[in-house]
């Protein structure tokens, strides 16, 4: 259309009407509009209509999951679960004794050695374990000695995660109180489980300050066996120093700038102890990083098997920064730091 032709559509008007008494013009444009309203009204409801369906699609996929639950809230669900030997397993006849639901990976071996640790610290009967998994197969045939109460699980996986609000990614591993009640749940975060469970088991068990004694008492090898028979005979006394893991900002850190500040160019006596894992680069840059007068050795075999037994018993926290005192072979426990410092002075 040319501009002339614009124009003269655009200035036209249409013959005089007669409107309610009044004589009336209307002009081309304004016919179009009026005729065009119905569908401008219904593109808008059109519109409407989607943008509700979206919010509520929206909010169904967010809403409805929702924030995670708190343990608190959670408990073992009434779920009857198939396991790889075709029997029928209701989760609610467990209850009574603690139970630990993992769903494993057979393809990631932190995994499996964590659940191998964890299923044979417990004797049949004082923890209920389901383990439920993609490949059962190929998880027993990674732990082969499996309790037979251990129960596997490889029917409807993915309809399993869901229902425990798994995410595909990756796995996550469970604990119930002896009542249902949830008490702990990770993506295997900790290395072992066993010190919660055996707080929920009720197991007896000696003081930690009596296993650590025991322990390093047992020790017939090693710097640490060495340091015991030169304080045999005469009067020579030293403190060792036992770590799994030292953080500047951690009781462990705490204890190696008091370790710095107290020993001052007499440092035979005192022992610093680090994990085989620990490198010689590992023990000198602590040594530096701290100021330490004293070198920084590592566990022999004996003493590394030792510790890793009471790591999995009690928990690091209950062992990491021990400090005992040697003296004429007997081996005592410092549980107070005013007492570490003490006896650091005195060296």
């Amino acid at each position: 259309m040319t501009q002339g032709a614009r124009a003269l559509l655009s200035n036209w008007t249409a013959p005089a009407t007669l409107k309610d008494g009044l004589l009336t013009t209307e002009s081309c444009t304004e016919r179009l509009m009026r005729k065009a309203t119905p569908y401008k009204l219904i593109l808008l409801a059109i519109l409407v209509v989607s943008n509700i369906t979206i919010l509520g699609y929206l909010w169904l996929r967010n809403g409805s999951r929702g924030k995670e639950m708190s343990a608190s809230e959670v408990r073992l669900p009434s779920m009857q679960l198939i396991d790889d030997r075709g029997a029928r397993v209701l989760l609610p006849s467990f209850i009574g004794v603690p139970v630990v639901i993992a769903f494993v990976n057979p393809e990631i071996p932190t995994q499996t050695d964590s659940v191998s640790k964890l299923v044979s610290a417990f004797n049949p009967g004082e923890v209920r374990f389901v383990l439920i998994t993609p490949n059962s197969r190929h998880l027993r045939g990674l732990l082969p000695n499996l309790a037979e109460d251990v129960i596997v699980v490889q029917s409807n996986y993915a309809e399993l995660k869901r229902a425990f609000g798994v995410p595909e990614c990756c796995e996550r591993r469970f604990i119930f109180n002896s009542d249902g009640s949830l008490s702990y749940r990770d993506y295997y975060y900790d290395a072992d489980l066993t010190p919660r469970i055996n707080l929920l088991a009720k197991k007896t068990l000696p003081p930690v300050s009596t296993a650590i004694i025991d322990a390093l008492k047992a020790c017939r090898t090693g710097a640490f066996a060495v340091l015991r028979d030169q304080t045999r005979n005469g009067s020579r006394r030293a403190l060792v120093m036992l770590f799994t893991s030292v953080s500047s900002t951690c009781p462990s850190g705490d204890l190696l700038k008091m370790a710095a500040r107290q020993v001052k160019g007499k440092g035979n006596d005192l022992r610093i102890l680090v994990p085989k894992e620990y490198s010689q680069t590992d023990c000198e840059n602590l040594r530096t990083n701290f100021k330490l007068n004293v070198s920084v050795g590592r566990f022999d075999s004996e003493l590394q098997e030792k510790w890793k037994t009471l790591i999995g018993v009690y928990g690091e926290a209950k062992v990491n920064g021990t400090v005992v005192l040697v003296e004429h072979g007997s081996v005592s426990l410092l549980t107070d730091l005013s007492q570490v410092e003490r006896e650091l002075g005195q060296l």
